[in-house]
């Protein structure tokens, strides 16, 4: 049997342990002190956030119609611009067309951008974009209720009687293809509204402090794909370059998309104050979504912030959170000016 001090000296023999130096986060399945949003109700029916079930609604999107013909993308994918001479000379093609891109919706994200000054630079600390399409509602209202359309008003026009069994986004295009001019443009807008940004902000900061982070904090809401214009530019490329022939604008038409759409009832009643009930109601459910869709991916952005990620918080990091992978939290404050 070894003795005490043999057994001593082979325990002293044995080399230490280096100390652990520039090595990637390590994760454990320990879940962070992260405030939860307080239950639902369960009388208030609201779209599940789980992003499996948000795929399978946006499954009922075209999503291929979002590349028009003869289209150019700005670069921040805020607006596509086409060209296609059949948009901008026949009234049936362009009819059908603004249907088609009103039905499409707009794609709200949440930019989430910490940054410290050092040495007289602003370093980068994570820089975090994450899709909010979830949010809206796909299902519930129909393209041609969305629709917004500007009153049309053409008195002085000697044919506008004969317009009378147009709708308004008729009347609007018939005037747009007769327009006779070198430069025109018709516009439709998607528009996001009801977007709870102020509670989904609120939660963010919460959690990026909890992770010790001490740098500036941005958090901001872009919206993609708000904007489809179909446009008509005159042959003179010198007359364009210097801009002498300024361009007619048509911006009478906006595609409305609600994070949290009114029941059917509320939707038919006219009355000022059944109007007023159904915003608060609008606004009160669209908080409620705001909360489920943070109850399924805080931890999945609490694992994006840690790590430093710059980029998109996608499908596959909510898969991993839920599976219990955790960033192991820092032990000192971070994003600081101090900080080497």
């Amino acid at each position: 049997m070894p003795s005490e001090k043999s057994s001593q000296r082979a325990a002293s023999s044995q080399p230490a342990e280096p100390a652990p130096q520039d090595l990637p986060p390590s994760y454990e399945n320990v879940v962070p002190a992260i405030s939860t949003p307080s239950n639902i109700p369960p009388s208030i029916r609201i779209p599940s956030q789980n992003p499996l079930d948000a795929i399978y609604r946006l499954g009922l999107v075209a999503l291929a119609k979002y590349g028009v013909s003869q289209g150019k993308w700005s670069k921040d994918l805020a607006s596509i611009t086409t060209t296609k001479p059949e948009l901008s000379e026949t009234e049936y093609e362009l009819v059908r067309f603004i249907h088609e891109q009103a039905a499409l919706p707009p794609k709200p994200l949440m930019l989430i951008h910490g940054e410290h000054s050092r040495g007289g630079e602003n370093v980068i600390d994570f820089e975090i974009l994450i899709n909010l399409t979830s949010l809206l509602d796909i299902t519930g209202t129909s393209a041609q209720s969305r629709t917004h359309v500007k009153p049309f008003d053409d008195s002085s026009s000697p044919r506008s009687s004969r317009n009378s069994n147009r709708t308004p986004l008729e009347q609007w295009i018939k005037k747009f293809c007769e327009e006779k001019v070198e430069n025109k443009s018709f516009t439709l807008h998607r528009q996001v509204t009801n977007l709870p940004g102020q509670i989904l902000e609120g939660m963010v900061r919460t959690l990026v402090a909890s992770t010790k982070y001490r740098g500036k904090l941005t958090v901001s809401f872009p919206v993609q794909y708000t904007d489809v214009i179909v446009s008509r530019q005159g042959g003179n490329w010198f007359t364009n370059m210097l801009r002498l022939s300024p361009t007619k604008k048509y911006e009478v038409v906006e595609a409305v998309w609600d994070v949290a759409a009114s029941s059917g009832a509320e939707r038919s009643s006219a009355s000022a104050n059944a109007n007023d009930h159904s915003a608060r109601e609008r606004n009160g459910r669209a908080g409620l979504i705001a909360q489920e869709w943070w109850r399924e991916w805080q931890y999945a952005i609490y694992n994006g912030v840690l790590t430093g990620r710059k980029g998109w918080v996608t499908v596959e990091d909510w898969m991993e959170a839920k599976m219990g992978v955790r960033v192991t939290e820092r032990n000192r404050d971070w994003g600081v000016d101090w900080e080497g």
